[in-house]
């Protein structure tokens, strides 16, 4: 998932541009979670493309299959797990997968 993740970023950002990936620990009040974004340089999802990015075979990258997201998202919801497609408020879209943290986990 995040390797798939990395690449979409870096197919979709210009030759040369950065990619960041950045991870944090997050907490609704209920749930501590562990959240990563994933975010590029390029030119963004179109906003009426975002309720469908997560659907299989829905791809508007040129030889795309439309599965990476939709495997990606299969993965997170699996794993107890979300994932959410947006931009990002300068430029580039940004993907965040949030991961909840186990109670045991968060006493060690």
């Amino acid at each position: 998932m995040f390797v798939n993740l990395i690449e979409n970023a870096i197919q979709h950002s210009p030759s040369g541009a950065t990619v960041t990936v950045q991870a944090n620990k997050v907490s609704d009040g209920k749930q501590d979670c562990v959240e990563c974004a994933f975010r590029d340089a390029g030119p963004g999802i179109l906003e009426q493309d975002i309720p469908k990015i997560f659907e299989p075979f829905f791809s508007k990258r040129r030889g795309g299959t439309g599965l990476g997201l939709a495997i990606a998202q299969r993965i997170m919801e699996e794993h107890g797990g979300k994932l959410v497609a947006g931009n990002n408020p300068e430029v580039g879209a940004c993907m965040v997968a949030r991961f909840p943290v186990p109670p045991e986990a968060e006493k060690q």
